[in-house]
Parts: C-alpha cells; structure tokens; sequence
C-alpha cells in the first residue's frame, strides 16, 4: 500500500507546522500544568489556529476518507507538540460528530456553528460495557416531557473545560444521548484527574 501523503494532505500539516513554531510550541508544552482555566484558555487558543489553518476538523457533514487522512496528518503535527492537546481536540470532534449525526435542527443551529469557529469546547461521557449495571446514567421521561438522568461517569476527558457534554445515558433497552452544559443545575464535576504522562489533559 502506498502510504505516501498526498499534496493536498502535506500542506495541511504543513499549514499547521507554520502556526506551531518555536516559540508557539514551547508555549503548549508549559501550558501542560496550567489550572483548569488557563487551560481552557489556552485549548481554545489551539482550537482557533486549527480553523485559521483549515484544520480543526469540525464540522456538519461526513467527513471524505480525504479529508480524515488529511486531518491525521495535521494531527501527528500537533502531538508532535502536545498528545495532551491533540487528544482535548479529538474530544471536542467526538462531541461536535455525534450532535452533527444525531442532533436536532434546533441543536445543530445552537452548536455547531461555535464548534465549527473553536469557540466550545465538547466532551463526551461514554457508557460502560455493562451498561446502567456498570454505572452508565439512567434518563426517566418526566411527566412534563422533559428528562431526569440520574448517575455517574468517570474518566471524562475535558470535562472541567467543556461548555457541553454529551452523556449516554440509559433508558430500557435504548441507549440516549443527552447534551448537557457543564453549569446545568444538577451536573457537578469532580476534581481534576492526575494522569500519568498526560497530565495536560484536563479529566475528571
């Protein structure tokens, strides 16, 4: 198989090569310990070259098989600086694909466009194998027709920094994804996650 970049993939990564001098990675390395809110700040920052670059990645449409070799290569640029950022990007995608696959008109109009500009950040809350068993949210249709989502996640990446979460939550035999904003009455986010050899990437 050739595995050879392709022009068009090349400049991409080269397009972000150019935003991540010296001086730009030295600044991503030491942001690596900064507090929960200087590392949104800085997240944002990055997010906000990618678009400049053409890169971030986001947005209302599948992407080609084109277009995903073309983001890799872009993405082996930026976690040549910082995998901790590279993976706090991939949430924020993640989070961005499942409201473009699966949100409403009024959620697609209210989201996407501020992923799309990496001005939100995302963060996705997965279930467990087991399900609610296994401490995946239980979501209970109210009277009133909204819902009540009742459990516990661990391990979300971005968490403390994101704007909104997407949570999949149980209910029966369906699996639902609520998108919840991390201020909501209710959510509470727990202290921030030490990981070992990424500690930049904000988890809780």
């Amino acid at each position: 198989m050739d595995f050879e970049w392709t022009t068009k993939q090349r400049e991409a990564r080269d397009r972000v090569a150019v935003y991540l001098d010296e001086a730009e990675r030295a600044r991503l390395r030491s942001a690596e310990d900064e507090d929960a809110a200087g590392r949104r700040e800085i997240t944002l920052h990055v997010q906000r070259r990618l678009v400049e670059a053409g890169a971030l990645g986001i947005s209302a449409t599948t992407s080609s098989e084109k277009a995903t070799l073309s983001r890799l290569a872009v993405d082996l640029e930026l976690a040549r600086t910082s995998a901790a950022f590279l993976l706090a990007v991939q949430a924020t995608r993640q989070f961005a694909g499942l409201v473009a696959e699966h949100g409403s008109e009024r959620l697609l109009a209210e989201v996407l466009g501020p992923l799309h500009a990496g001005e939100r950040i995302g963060a996705v809350a997965l279930p467990d194998p087991g399900g609610s068993a296994d401490g995946t949210p239980v979501a209970t249709l109210q009277e009133d027709g909204s819902w009540r989502i009742r459990g516990k996640r661990s391990w979300v990446a971005n968490a403390p920094i994101a704007d909104r979460l997407a949570v999949f939550v149980a209910d029966g035999a369906r699996t639902l994804i609520a998108i919840v904003r991390r201020d909501q009455p209710g959510v509470r986010v727990g202290k921030r996650l030490r990981l070992v050899g990424l500690d930049g990437l904000v988890t809780s």
